[in-house]
């Protein structure tokens, strides 16, 4: 072997060290994050109908010494209800903060570019709040099934010719052309959300959706109510909560929470709790008896 040939096969080694190196921290780094993400901190999805508490759950994050000392909830409400849960059921409480991204056309219209950006600027908000020391205690996207609506609506905008939002609801997407609106979905999920620093509990919330059979296409036949979302968002999440509609033996509603996945505590799936009971009948005066919310001790704690 000539010597320029060794020098060549010294600089390739070089080359294969350096790369080797880079990735071992990059592999390194991943790691870390996945275990401050997995250990620290609870990344739960928590889906239902509407009106069944999920908003409600989410916000009870806190513990009474947490509430004392000020910890805050920032909730990115793209569902537009989380402010009737603050009011009502926390008595509209300085330190939960309720955010609507939603930003209208001068005609009325939703202007879904311009709300996309809303909800990526509140998120690097609540982030500079919790790097400037803020006890955060929880970040709440409420509605995933609304921003996916909002991605798929901006990218019919993209391809529709006239550029108006009344004709984006007829344009059909060529097949291909949905890859643009995941990357789009996952950027604020993933990308903004889970991967960049946000040092808090995260909760997101969706509506359930149907389930129909296979090839009954003239007569759909819903066979299951499954999560509103992207395909593959749940793999995103370390727990996953549903939350259902069911009746006592007193006939009062309730909401009844099941923990059907965890990552971090696999003896607790499975778990079921009574999360708000809405009470059948009316008291000796003739009054209707008030509701009780019992919420998760666990979920207060991080136990899940």
């Amino acid at each position: 072997m000539s010597l320029k040939d060794m020098v060549k096969k010294e600089d390739a080694g070089q080359l294969v060290e350096t790369r080797y190196q880079m990735n071992k921290r990059r592999i390194l780094e991943q790691r870390k994050r996945d275990e401050e993400r997995r250990q620290t901190y609870l990344t739960m999805s928590i889906s239902g109908d509407p009106k069944i508490g999920k908003s409600g759950i989410a916000m009870d994050c806190r513990t009474d010494k947490e509430i004392k000392e000020g910890w805050k909830v920032y909730c990115l409400d793209f569902d537009n209800g989380a402010k009737s849960t603050w009011q009502s059921q926390w008595d509209n409480d300085e330190n939960i903060w309720i955010f609507n991204p939603w930003i209208l056309t001068e005609d009325g219209h939703r202007n879904y570019e311009a709300t996309a950006d809303n909800a990526h600027d509140f998120v690097r908000f609540v982030r500079e709040r919790i790097e400037s020391g803020e006890k955060v205690k929880a970040f709440i996207l409420d509605g995933v099934d609304k921003w996916l609506e909002c991605c798929s609506q901006m990218l019919r905008l993209s391809i529709t010719k006239s550029g108006k939002i009344r004709d984006a609801d007829l344009q059909k997407v060529p097949t291909l052309a949905w890859g643009r609106r995941k990357r789009e979905y996952y950027r604020l999920l993933e990308d903004n959300i889970l991967d960049s620093g946000l040092n808090c509990h995260k909760f997101f919330i969706t509506h359930m959706k149907p389930k129909y059979a296979e090839g009954n296409i003239h007569e759909p036949i819903i066979v299951d109510l499954i999560e509103d979302w992207e395909k593959s968002t749940e793999a995103l999440f370390i727990q996953t909560l549903r939350i259902r509609k069911a009746k006592n033996a007193d006939g009062d509603i309730v909401s009844r929470a099941t923990l059907t996945s965890s990552k971090t505590n696999t003896e607790l799936v499975g778990t079921t709790w009574d999360i708000l009971t809405i009470r059948n009948g009316k008291d000796d005066n003739g009054n209707p008896l008030n509701n009780i919310w019992a919420g998760i001790p666990e979920l207060k704690e991080g136990k899940l």
